[in-house]
């Protein structure tokens, strides 16, 4: 026979402790703010996304011109990072080409989960009741026989 479980007891000194008794949403980030390579990390990719949105506004060249004066030229005043094969700046070909990435990461990750959350959630809230209507939710077209 399994054992009873025994009931969890906390005493006076655990009771007051702030980290305990906080809601776990603040305890996570309290423990986020004081593991400083996670804090770094977390700079660094506020840092980079921030640079990147606000590429249009940076004195940056155009990533898309042309210089063939400038053709596989190392790093110079005028470009950071040299420049590839076309003569193309390669610091401004990194701050553009890192925009998508950061926009499908801040809005459309958090959007698509939300109508996918939405889309699962409608079968529970159909007219024939939650397991009528789950048992005839279609399937996924892979589970399907062909």
């Amino acid at each position: 026979m399994a054992q009873p479980a025994t009931p969890i007891t906390i005493d006076a000194e655990s009771a007051a402790d702030p980290v305990l008794s906080a809601r776990p949403e603040n305890r996570v980030w309290k423990k986020f703010r004081h593991h400083r390579s996670a804090m770094l990390g977390g700079v660094l990719v506020v840092f980079f996304c921030a640079i990147a949105l606000l590429a249009p506004l940076l004195p940056i060249p155009d990533p898309a011109a042309t210089d063939w004066g400038a053709v596989r030229k190392g790093p110079s005043a005028a470009h950071w990072f040299g420049t590839d094969e076309l003569g193309r700046d390669v610091l401004s070909r990194l701050i553009w080409g890192r925009r998508r990435p950061c926009w499908r990461g801040s809005f459309q990750s958090p959007s698509r989960l939300g109508l996918a959350s939405l889309w699962a959630s409608l079968p529970g809230i159909s007219a024939a009741g939650p397991m009528r209507s789950s048992r005839a939710a279609p399937k996924p077209c892979w589970l399907r026989p062909s």
